[in-house]
Order: structure tokens, then C-alpha cells, then sequence
């Protein structure tokens, strides 16, 4: 048996339900949270965000964190399009991919959680 639910708030919830149709990728914005999820790659990010583009070795050095740890981190990053990365020989750089990390990591930065 199904009870039919009524807002408390009518206003509210319409407010909400249309807000929540103008979020459009919702899915890849949850990815990105859950990337954001691990201190590691939150490290690489700011590292990346402050040096504006790093290889891995250099990344190793300033997140101090192993470099098969940092190399996956970066490849989930890339894949979900946080990162952006070109080749010079044979060492890979990674950079931000848009001014949108950038400013969320501004964000995070000015954001006091504890």
C-alpha cells in the first residue's frame, strides 16, 4: 500500500524539484566529489593549482606520497576530466583542466570545515 506524501513546505519543494532539474550531470558532479574524497589527489590538485602544470616525479617531491599512488590519482583525475596532460619527450605534465577546479579549490581553501 502506497501513502501519498504532502509537503509540509509546498513553496519550498517546488523551489527544490526545480533546482534540482536545472543541476544537469549530477552523476559527474558526484564523481568529482568522490575524486575530491581522497586527501592524496586533493593534494596533487593544489600542488597543480599552485605550480600551475608538474610531471609525476615532481609531483612525487611535493605531495610527498609514492609514485604509484600519485600516478593513479592522476589518471582518475584525467579520466574524469580534472586534469589535463601533455607530453614534452617522454615526460607527461598535468595541469588543471579549467578555471572551474581552480575556483573550487579557491573555495575549499577559504571554507574553514572544522
Amino acid at each position: 500500500m502506497s501513502e501519498q506524501l504532502r509537503a509540509m513546505d509546498e513553496r519550498g519543494v517546488a523551489l527544490a524539484v526545480s533546482a534540482l532539474r536545472e543541476i544537469d550531470g549530477a552523476v559527474v558532479q558526484a564523481r568529482l566529489f568522490r575524486l575530491l574524497g581522497d586527501p592524496t589527489r586533493v593534494r596533487v590538485l593544489y600542488a597543480l593549482r599552485a605550480a600551475g602544470e608538474l610531471c609525476v616525479s615532481d609531483l612525487v617531491v611535493a605531495v610527498d606520497a609514492p609514485q604509484p599512488k600519485i600516478s593513479q590519482g592522476l589518471r582518475l583525475l584525467r579520466e574524469a576530466g580534472v586534469v589535463l596532460d601533455h607530453r614534452i619527450g617522454k615526460v607527461r605534465y598535468y595541469s588543471l583542466s579549467d578555471r572551474r577546479i581552480q575556483r573550487l579549490l579557491d573555495e575549499c581553501l577559504l571554507s574553514d570545515l572544522s
